[in-house]
């Protein structure tokens, strides 16, 4: 009798995780993005970077649904771009930007006017990067806290 209950526990246990993760598999999972997303390119029309994003700018609006926008932001050795774009604290603004000013930036200037640790890679498209701002929590690193985009449809 007590092997039999056990089993009956065991059963309706097992029913009741598959009913769960089944309900759980049907709810709708909020998408992004919900509105137009905003590309800041660090150099003028024409340049490499701008190229690469208005290719990605064609195509992605056809995965996601939603329009692309460039907005160019030249100057400053990108600290133009960066600035624009932390200042947006809008989750539908990336910075298409190559990886080389964050690279060079604490080695050429004393001071920045951002920390490094609050801008995370997405994406690489050939020579450029689509950076995301995170906030992290202290002592936890900033790449563990954000989540990839793949823009690579090949």
């Amino acid at each position: 009798m007590r092997v039999m209950k056990s089993r009956w526990i065991g059963i309706v246990g097992l029913l009741s995780i598959v009913v769960v993760s089944a309900a759980a598999a049907q709810t709708p999972a909020q998408s992004w993005p919900q509105r137009p997303v905003k590309f800041i390119v660090p150099f003028g029309p024409g340049a490499g970077a701008d190229i690469g994003a208005r290719l990605l700018s064609e195509r992605l609006p056809a995965r996601w649904g939603k329009p692309v926008i460039i907005e160019n932001r030249p100057g400053g050795d990108s600290l133009v771009a960066i600035q624009a774009f932390l200042s947006a604290n809008d989750d539908h603004v990336l910075l298409f930007a190559p990886s080389g000013n964050f690279t060079v930036h604490p080695y050429q200037f004393e001071k920045l006017p951002y920390t490094p640790a609050d801008l995370v890679p997405l994406a690489r498209q050939p020579q450029q990067w689509c950076w995301k701002r995170v906030r992290s929590a202290p002592g936890r690193r900033a790449y563990k806290a954000a989540s990839r985009i793949d823009m690579d449809e090949r």
